[in-house]
């Protein structure tokens, strides 16, 4: 019966004639063999031949005119590539050269990669399977599961679509749409896409992942995320292994912990230190508080650089060393009054005796508060400063988080309240997120004038000390070496009635809405007062006077020349490792 059964299909195969695009079908070995009807013939453990691919199963149902068969059990597709596809049902078509595989199903590359699903739809002659009720590929370390799923043998592509995961031995990928290469183990996205790593996490809409390399790219609305750290930009590099981030156009740092904002064209983040590195257009935002609406305080250069050091790695700001005569004020003496026509601005104070040259409040000299590591910031080059009452330009700056200074260096200035203040370094210090205090050493100088008047009221000394109340200078210190020059009013004179020069150890001055209000001079030297039309040209310059009016900013336009760049439509989640997903 056998016999006359393999007789019988060799004839129908002879006698039916395909095209030369369709090969049939055939049967290269089984056990039995058994009639169903007139097409289909019930055979046990078949093993079929089509076009170079050998399928073999427990049992077969064979219709030789459809040219196609249903197998049961122990599904075994080998290519000639050495790709194995196994499952437990099969239904395949040599003329579309389909296979409709169903339950276990286990697809085997030859270079390692595994498919695994419950429903795969596989054309043998493309080499192109898919499914779409939830899938899985093991590649070595990287693991992939997603809802719908189209996988390209040739070019080992994966395409994934819905719930995608990649889970790899140091990232996690959560995306809507993918595609994964077996062979180069990149990630590309084409939406939403979260990357975990052990420490941080990458948010973008467009962009690729490199699971060996760990190099991840973003393209479109990108956002690395550390903790309370986040970077933006039009582009993201971010290497996992250097732990180092470069982010390119429109850049944004944000630490939302310690109200730390920068921008600029390019930006380099690096994990180890938490150090960004900003280049182009940079500019770095401290939030201070002002009554009823936020007034930051704007710093830019040519480069910023913010990182977190060791606390012992800061220097502090040591305490300058005052002669004696800067000391406590002894009992009121006659040259610690105001002289000449100063007295029409004599300061509304009490005893002098009572009056240190420098308060015990100002800014503060102690060392970094006690914490193992603090954030710094270094701005290198045309440094600027903008806030709505105080403006400052150096060559170079310094804040720490430690102790809330703004150190500048190099040829400072600072314009606040209709004055033009200079030294060889200046101070500024922050207190609950307002400034409180500013500090000129060596060099001290504050300029001043009323209109377009030529007329200049000028102080110096070797220390100068401001302290600010809501926001606003409240009363200056000059200790050591003080000299001034004052121009006089009187109430019935427009303009102008004298010129009050003066050399002492230190000058008290207190202001009122912006203005000056009372000056006090301690411990006078020398005092001379001069009619308007008696001035000695040499006397009415201090030396090293400067009047810079136009180098100071004018606007935060000025400080930060681009618009703020685009927020991301959808930020960074929560940086939580998710459990891995395994279908069934």
């Amino acid at each position: 019966m056998k016999k006359v059964l393999l007789l019988i299909i060799s004839s129908l195969i002879a006698l039916h004639s395909f095209s030369q695009q369709t090969r049939r079908v055939e049967l290269v070995r089984s056990d039995t063999l058994k009639g169903l009807d007139q097409d289909r013939v019930r055979i046990i453990n078949p093993i079929f031949s089509h076009e170079g691919s050998t399928l073999a199963s427990d049992s077969a149902n064979f219709n030789q005119v459809l040219n196609s068969f249903d197998a049961f059990g122990h599904i075994v597709i080998t290519q000639t590539d050495g790709t194995t596809i196994r499952a437990d049902l099969l239904n395949y078509s040599g003329n579309t050269k389909i296979a409709i595989l169903t339950n276990n199903v286990r697809m085997l590359e030859k270079d390692g990669a595994i498919l695994t699903t419950d429903h795969f739809t596989y054309n043998m002659e493309t080499k192109v399977g898919i499914y779409t009720d939830n899938g899985k590929i093991v590649n070595k370390q990287d693991v992939l599961t997603s809802k719908n799923g189209w996988y390209f043998v040739k070019t080992k592509d994966a395409y994934f679509r819905y719930n995608v995961v990649i889970t790899s031995k140091d990232a996690i990928v959560k995306a809507d749409t993918l595609r994964y290469n077996t062979g180069t183990k990149i990630a590309t996205f084409y939406g939403p896409t979260y990357t975990y790593f052990k420490k941080d996490t990458m948010y973008t809409e467009l962009g690729d992942y490199d699971t060996e390399t760990r190099v991840a790219h973003g393209f479109k609305n990108n956002l690395y995320q550390q903790g309370s750290r986040t970077l933006k930009g039009d582009t993201i590099v971010y290497d996992d292994k250097k732990g180092t981030g470069k982010a390119t156009g429109n850049i944004a740092f944000n630490d939302a912990k310690e109200k730390f904002a920068m921008r600029g064209d390019i930006g380099t983040y690096t994990r180890a230190d938490s150090s960004t590195l900003v280049t182009g257009h940079s500019y770095v935002s401290l939030v201070t508080q002002d009554s009823a609406k936020v007034d930051s305080i704007f710093m830019a250069a040519d480069t910023l650089l913010s990182k977190v050091i060791m606390k012992g790695d800061l220097i502090p700001v040591k305490k300058p060393q005052i002669t004696d005569e800067t000391e406590a004020v002894p009992p009121a003496q006659e040259d610690s009054k105001p002289v000449g026509k100063i007295k029409a601005v004599e300061p509304k104070i009490h005893d002098t005796t009572a009056v240190k040259a420098t308060p015990p409040d100002t800014i503060n000299l102690s060392p970094a508060r006690d914490t193992s590591k603090i954030r710094v910031v270094l701005a290198y080059h045309h440094v600027k400063i903008f806030k709505s009452d105080l403006q400052a330009r150096a060559d170079s700056a310094f804040y720490s988080y430690a102790d809330s200074i703004i150190r500048c260096y190099n040829n400072p200035m600072v314009w606040a309240q209709g004055s033009q203040l200079s030294a060889d370094t200046i101070l500024m210090q922050l207190k609950d997120n307002k400034l409180d205090n500013l500090l000129l050493q060596h060099n001290g100088l504050i300029v001043s004038t009323e209109g377009d008047s030529t007329k200049y009221n000028q102080i110096k000394g070797r220390l100068l000390t401001g302290l600010f109340k809501d926001n606003q200078l409240d009363q200056m210190f000059v200790d050591g070496n003080a000299e001034s020059v004052f121009y006089t009013k009187d109430s019935a004179s427009v303009g102008y009635t004298g010129m009050n020069r003066t050399i002492s150890s230190g000058i008290r001055m207190s202001f009122d809405n912006r203005k000056l209000k009372n000056v006090t001079f301690l411990k006078v030297q020398e005092a001379n007062y001069y009619p308007m039309d008696k001035i000695p040209p040499d006397t009415e310059i201090l030396k090293g006077f400067m009047w810079k009016p136009k180098e100071r900013p004018q606007s935060r336009e000025e400080i930060i020349p681009l618009g703020p760049p685009a927020p991301v439509s959808k930020p960074a989640a929560e940086n939580v490792q998710p459990k891995k997903a395994v279908p069934k």
